[in-house]
Parts: C-alpha cells; structure tokens; sequence
C-alpha cells in the first residue's frame, strides 16, 4: 500500500493517518487609527479580534501631552502604556505620534480616554474611543 501526503485546500492531509492540520494562517495587519474627534466618542467595530494600533499626531515639546485611561475592556486587552515617538530628524519644536497598542484576547468591548493636558495640567479636550471586537 502507498502512503499519500497531499494538500487540501488549506489543510494539509495525511491519508494514511487519517487527521488533517490546518495551514498556518497570518494574522491579520493591525488598524491604525490616526486621528481623534475632539470630546466626542467615537465607536469602531471590528469583525474579528484584531490589534488596533493608535498613532496620534501630537507634540510634548509644546507642553501639551496625552493621557490614556481605560474605562471599559471586557474584551481583557492588552493595552500598552502610551509612547511617544519623536519626528526624526528630532529638532527643537518638531512633532512625533503618541501610541497605544490594543491587542484584544476575547470578544467584547475596550474603551479609551484619550485626555489632552495643556502645560499648566489643565485639561484641553477628551476624546472617548470604543473598540467592538468580535469573533470572525
């Protein structure tokens, strides 16, 4: 008797055994969001547990800084600390992007606060975005 390793469709197949595993599959390029509304909310909602990556213009050299709260996650995200990223060539009064990185472990909601500071602590605008994750 000869034994057969065949691929089907996206599964690979092994006759003789009798079990198929599936292909290796990539996972999906995060969204990027670039922008915020001023102190509104704003909802996006997502077909799939998929990473969602904020990368807001903004400037601390000015002295205005974002802060970033979660008031929601039932979807248990990861949600990484903000980071901001200079423009390169860094220069005096030049911008950069302030970033999170939301990376959902289950199917639910992840709300954000994004919270703009003025130098002197006061704050200059909020803006509240919600993340729906669903499974595919």
């Amino acid at each position: 008797m000869t034994r057969k390793l065949g691929i089907v469709g996206a599964s690979i197949a092994i006759g003789a055994i009798g079990f198929a595993v599936p292909a290796a599959q990539a996972a999906p390029a995060p969204l990027v969001v670039t922008s915020l509304k001023t102190n509104q909310d704003s909802t996006v909602s997502l077909r799939m547990l998929r990473t969602v990556r904020f990368e807001i213009p903004s400037n601390v050299t000015t002295g205005y800084h974002y802060e970033v709260a979660v008031s929601k996650n039932s979807a248990q995200s990861r949600v990484s600390k903000l980071i901001y990223v200079g423009d390169a060539p860094s220069m005096p009064g030049s911008g950069g992007t302030s970033v999170v990185t939301v990376k959902p472990v289950q199917a639910g909601t992840t709300a954000l606060k994004w919270t703009l500071i003025a130098p002197g602590g006061a704050v200059t605008s909020t803006s509240t975005v919600i993340l729906n994750f669903k499974k595919a």
